[in-house]
């Protein structure tokens, strides 16, 4: 019994080992792989039909699709008509290709079918019409089985939430801290998310954004009272064992240094803090084949980090104690390389780390 379970997990292995292809390469399938859609499987109600076109031609622009809109994306030998997608807010989406029956005297019909598999429905909502108006705008010929409306949601429609006093803000603080302080994953990262939201200004007060932001950053609430917060979110920072609360964290510090006011200047010891983080920033920036998206955030705190310190110094900023210049320069390299090909955000947040840097 041993045995059959040591092989079982072996094939299993070996299968996902094919399955996470590296997100470095372009999704690409030939019409010849094209499955029809079968009679049982339930096709979402959200999917286009696309006359005419090819699956190689489909792939492209839904390649480009996910580079300018910065999202990661995995697909597999088992199944090469799907494309799995995710997003830095968790939103997880899977796009298929099928053989569709042609109409209208076509020879060619292809159906694009997106299904949401995890996260924001409104996102994923958005995301679908952006997608859906894209395809459409490319190839004139197609047909929609679900009406989508053309006005979506886009980051200039957003309002801040109304808070009426500071306290409001500070006490979700709070609370956002007994939930990360809690043993489970899920209560974990809600309290990040929390937290996320508190130090966005396009989310709440800018005022409030920042004071919740050097509340991070300093340990310290506006009225001089010491909080757990910045040493729970440190320790997530510099811990990787699990990606999800980790990549919260990145946001949270990302959005801190850039919510703190311009004329914050921070004492030289709360800087050294979030100093240290850099072995760590550097390391997620190193990996980025593995999530694109831990390693965007992570070169958006350290430019983040770099502007705070070059606030509180005439000088321009010395790494020679912290880090090897040339291996940061080369990951950084890398990083541009990899979003010109797979992610624009990366590629933007790199070329402005290097920029930061040279100057």
């Amino acid at each position: 019994m041993q045995k059959m379970k040591q092989a079982t997990s072996k094939i299993t292995n070996e299968k996902e080992n094919k399955m996470n292809k590296s997100p470095a390469q372009i999704w690409r399938m030939e019409d010849s792989e094209l499955k029809p859609i079968v009679s049982f499987y339930p096709l979402a109600k959200t999917h286009i039909v696309i006359n005419g076109s090819t699956a190689p031609v489909l792939c492209g622009r839904i390649c480009e699709f996910s580079r300018l809109n910065s999202l990661a994306t995995k697909w597999n030998d088992v199944t090469p008509n799907s494309l799995r997608c995710s997003t830095e807010h968790f939103l997880v989406i899977e796009i298929n290709l099928w053989k569709s029956n042609p109409t209208n005297g076509n020879s060619n019909s292809i159906a694009v079918e997106i299904r949401r598999l995890k996260g924001d429905a409104l996102q994923f909502h958005k995301l679908k019409c952006l997608l859906f108006k894209s395809l459409v705008s490319t190839k004139g010929n197609c047909r929609h089985e679900k009406a989508t409306p053309a006005n979506y949601c886009t980051n200039a429609d957003r309002r801040p939430l109304q808070l009426k006093f500071l306290g409001d803000a500070l006490h979700s603080v709070s609370i956002a801290c007994d939930l990360i302080s809690k043993d489970t994953t899920q209560e974990t990262i809600s309290g990040m998310q929390i937290l996320i939201f508190f130090t966005d200004p396009r989310s709440v007060h800018p005022v409030y954004a920042a004071h919740v932001s050097n509340m991070i950053l300093t340990g310290f609430d506006p009225f001089g009272l010491k909080t757990d917060v910045r040493k729970l979110v440190y320790r997530h920072v510099v811990s990787n064992h699990d990606d999800a609360v980790h990549h919260c964290a990145l946001q949270i510090i990302g959005n801190c240094l850039y919510t703190i006011r311009a004329d914050s200047i921070f004492k030289d010891y709360e800087l050294d803090l979030w100093g240290s983080i850099v072995p760590a920033l550097l390391q997620d920036m190193e990996h980025v084949d593995h999530n694109p998206h831990i390693a965007c955030n992570a070169t958006r705190c350290f430019r983040g980090w770099i502007s705070a310190k070059a606030r509180g110094s005439d000088s321009a900023v010395d790494f020679s104690i912290d880090v090897d210049r040339c291996r940061m320069k080369n990951i950084i390299a890398r990083m541009i390389s990899y979003g010109k090909e797979n992610h624009a955000k990366l590629e933007r947040e790199s070329m402005a780390l290097l920029a930061t840097i040279v100057t």
